[in-house]
C-alpha cells in the first residue's frame, strides 16, 4: 500500500464500525416500532370487540 497501510486499514475498520452500528440502530428502531404497531392493533381490535358486543 506504498505506506499508507497504516492510515487505510484503520479507516476501513471506522467505516465498518459506523456501518455496523447504523445497521444495528435501525434494525432496534425496526423492532421497536413494529412491537408498538402489534400492541397498537391489539388496541384497536379490543374496541373493535367491544363495540360489537355491545
Amino acid at each position: 500500500m506504498g505506506g499508507y497501510g497504516a492510515f487505510i486499514w484503520p479507516s476501513y475498520l471506522i467505516a465498518a464500525a459506523v456501518l455496523i452500528g447504523l445497521l444495528a440502530q435501525t434494525l432496534v428502531t425496526l423492532w421497536r416500532r413494529e412491537r408498538t404497531l402489534a400492541a397498537l392493533r391489539a388496541t384497536i381490535a379490543d374496541s373493535d370487540a367491544e363495540k360489537d358486543a355491545s
